[in-house]
């Protein structure tokens, strides 16, 4: 289990990776913000987080989870959209792999990465 913050901020546990709430996940979890702060949706000309896209972010060990959820039908671009987040996310040091789930709330699809 790993501790993720939803869009509100409310922290939730999700499976997959043990928790580690350690200072270098505190600092991974800023890392990857700050890396999807950069990604600008170009439907909304937004970037991912202060567009709030990105619902949660979950961080162990040099792993990265990271879901997103768009606010409009996008399952022409959703594969594009989270091949582009996982490599820009793997392109960072401080990162060893990287799982990203992208979903639209119009219509409930999902593609993951």
């Amino acid at each position: 289990m790993f501790r993720q913050k939803n869009a509100a901020g409310a922290e939730i546990l999700s499976a997959g990776f043990k928790e580690t709430g350690t200072p270098e996940g505190i600092e991974l979890e800023a890392r990857v913000r700050e890396i999807l702060s950069t990604i600008v949706d170009p439907h909304t000309g937004q970037d991912l987080v202060s567009g709030s896209a990105l619902r949660g972010v979950g961080v162990a060990d040099g792993r990265v989870s990271v879901d997103i959820q768009l606010g409009y039908p996008a399952l022409s671009w959703q594969a594009a959209l989270a091949a582009e987040v996982k490599a820009a996310l793997k392109a960072d040091a401080m990162i060893e792999s990287a799982a990203v789930s992208v979903s639209c709330t119009s219509r409930g699809f999902f593609i993951n990465a």
